[in-house]
C-alpha cells in the first residue's frame, strides 16, 4: 500500500527567493526615500534663503539704509526681528529640521575671491550638511560653496551673504 502526499505548501526556495526580492525592494525604496528627505530639506533651507534675502532689502529700502546696520555683537534673527523695524519683513527665523542658530553677522565684512569683492550683511545657520548647502548653492547662487552668495564652512554653517549693491540706490 503506497502513501501519496498531497504537498500544498512552498518550498524553502521559494521562500528564500520571495524574501531576497522583497529585501532588495526596501532597500532600494529606502534610498529614494532618503533623497528625498535631503531634497525637501534643501528646497526649504533655499526658500528661507531667499526670504530672508528678500526681507533685509525691504528692510534696508524701508529704513533709507546705504549700508548695513552694524548691531553689537552678532545677534540671531529672532533677536533682530523682535528689537528693530526688519519685523515687518522677518517675524522669526526659519524652522527648518536640523538647522539651528539664524545670525545677523555685520562686522562690515569685504568679501573677495572668485571675482567677487563686495562688502555686506552675512546671515549664518549651524547644523546644515554640505550634501544640503551644496544644493542650495546651485539652486540660487553659483555652485561653489567657497564663495559667492552661499559659502559653507567645514563646521557645518551656511553663510548667505547679502551686499550692500542689492539695496535700491546703491
Amino acid at each position: 500500500m503506497s502513501i501519496m502526499r498531497n504537498n500544498r505548501g512552498f518550498t524553502i526556495v521559494e521562500l528564500l527567493i520571495v524574501i531576497v526580492v522583497i529585501a532588495i525592494l526596501a532597500a532600494i525604496s529606502i534610498v529614494a526615500y532618503n533623497g528625498v528627505q535631503e531634497r525637501a530639506r534643501a528646497s526649504s533651507v533655499s526658500s528661507a534663503v531667499v526670504s530672508i534675502q528678500k526681507a533685509f532689502t525691504l528692510w534696508a529700502i524701508e529704513e533709507g539704509y546705504s549700508t548695513w546696520p552694524i548691531p553689537s555683537g552678532n545677534p540671531s534673527l529672532d533677536t533682530l526681528a523682535s528689537t528693530t523695524s526688519i519685523k515687518n519683513y522677518l517675524q522669526k527665523s526659519p524652522t527648518i529640521d536640523g538647522v539651528t542658530n539664524w545670525i545677523y553677522d555685520n562686522d562690515d565684512d569685504s568679501r573677495s575671491g572668485c571675482t567677487l569683492s563686495t562688502s555686506g550683511v552675512n546671515v549664518f545657520a549651524s547644523g546644515v550638511s554640505q550634501s544640503i548647502a551644496q544644493r542650495v548653492d546651485e539652486s540660487i547662487d553659483d555652485g561653489a560653496l567657497n564663495c559667492g552668495t552661499v559659502r559653507y564652512t567645514n563646521g557645518g554653517s551656511l553663510f548667505i551673504s547679502i551686499d550692500e549693491d542689492q539695496i535700491v540706490g546703491n
